[in-house]
């Protein structure tokens, strides 16, 4: 079972080719928290496991529209909640990254991301896919760690991976060693271990293998908050009582059975809920 939560969807009436649309075709009635239909806009919103909502709104969207897969030309690319460069930025895409769009709305293309993840992102930051990329995680003189690039990288070891991020400043969908948040420094960070995780800390925690405390080991994600149901943060265990994680500042605190032990308060800030452990080359797509 999948984490649920509240997801909501606003459309303009006049990209859609027919007005009058059957909506519980594609969504289940039972789950419904919002409907709202004007002459010009259709806004939905469900309660629901998130990855019945993505499968939902894919199959929703590719009923209308033809998806076209687009790259990143800029440096980062913000994946916005609404069509607007004021609104809250949700996550990033990186240089070379794909972004698979459905429509355009003004100045921003709707689609998702590789990893599923929906939201708008300006049309001036992309371009028609031509050629996959290679992804680099060492030190690149232009592009921040996890782009992809046409030249094949250098080899890279962890540990210089680990430095680069360290004191990398924190923010709010951030997934580049220029800005980062929790979830995005763990789903980067496995990526440079071939394992391929979801865009959210409570997203991230529905895979992988439950580990208790004291059997776990570097490698290990451990997730936080204040109930297994409110999954807030994530961090990589780095040694049994070591764990590297984004709070202010990605940084290296002490993990304890209680949770993460911060060096500079000298108390527990993240009440630890569970430990997970992912195969090699895991690919959570693969699952859905």
């Amino acid at each position: 079972m999948y984490s649920v939560r509240n997801f909501y969807f606003r459309i303009p009436l006049r990209l859609l080719p027919e007005n009058d649309i059957d909506v519980f075709s594609f969504f289940p009635s039972k789950n419904l928290i919002l409907w709202n239909k004007t002459p010009d806009t259709l806004s939905i919103g469900f309660q629901m496991d998130w990855v019945s909502w993505q499968k939902s709104l894919f199959e929703f969207l590719t009923k209308f529209f033809q998806p076209k897969l687009f790259q990143v030309i800029t440096y980062v690319a913000p994946i916005r909640r609404e069509p607007c460069h004021t609104s809250e930025m949700i996550s990033q895409l990186l240089r070379g990254e794909t972004f698979t769009v459905f429509f355009v709305q003004e100045d921003f293309a709707f689609g998702c991301g590789e990893d599923g993840y929906f939201g708008y992102v300006s049309i001036h930051q992309i371009e028609r896919f031509e050629k996959e990329y290679y992804r680099i995680f060492g030190w690149h003189r232009e592009y921040p760690l996890g782009s992809k690039v046409l030249e094949k990288p250098m080899s890279f070891n962890y540990n210089q991976l680990i430095m680069d991020l360290l004191e990398s400043p924190y923010l709010w969908g951030g997934r580049s060693n220029w800005g980062i948040d929790c979830s995005g420094l763990t789903q980067i960070f496995m990526l440079a271990r071939n394992i391929f995780l979801p865009r959210d800390a409570y997203q991230q925690a529905d895979f992988g293998e439950t580990i208790p405390y004291r059997k776990h080991k570097k490698g290990d994600l451990a997730f936080f908050g204040d109930s297994i149901d409110s999954i807030t943060h994530v961090g990589y265990i780095l040694d049994r009582h070591i764990i590297f994680h984004a709070y202010g500042e990605v940084r290296i605190d002490k993990l304890k059975s209680g949770g993460i032990f911060h060096n500079g308060y000298h108390k527990i800030t993240h009440k630890l809920l569970v430990i997970k452990r992912y195969s090699d080359s895991f690919d959570f797509r693969k699952c859905l």
